[in-house]
């Protein structure tokens, strides 16, 4: 009969350990994927900014091209 007791009480933990890995487990995965969501974002984050600097850069060539800047510093030079 002890033995039956012995047994059934492993069996018991053997469950709980069970579920507690599958917990634990499954928090890994949702932490995984936050640290994976964050960096994504950050990535995106990023690239706009890189996109908004080269459209900035791009409309300021546009608004002034390089022969009247030169032209504005002789100008200046001059003075």
């Amino acid at each position: 009969m002890t033995k039956f007791k012995n047994l059934q009480h492993f069996r018991h933990f053997g469950v709980a350990s069970s579920i507690f890995i599958v917990i634990v487990m499954t928090w890994c995965v949702i932490l995984q994927l936050l640290v994976a969501f964050f960096f994504v974002m950050l990535l995106l984050l990023y690239v706009s900014m890189r996109q908004y600097d080269v459209l900035q850069t791009q409309r300021h060539r546009s608004l002034l091209p390089l022969s009247s800047v030169n032209n504005i510093h002789i100008q200046y030079a001059t003075i």
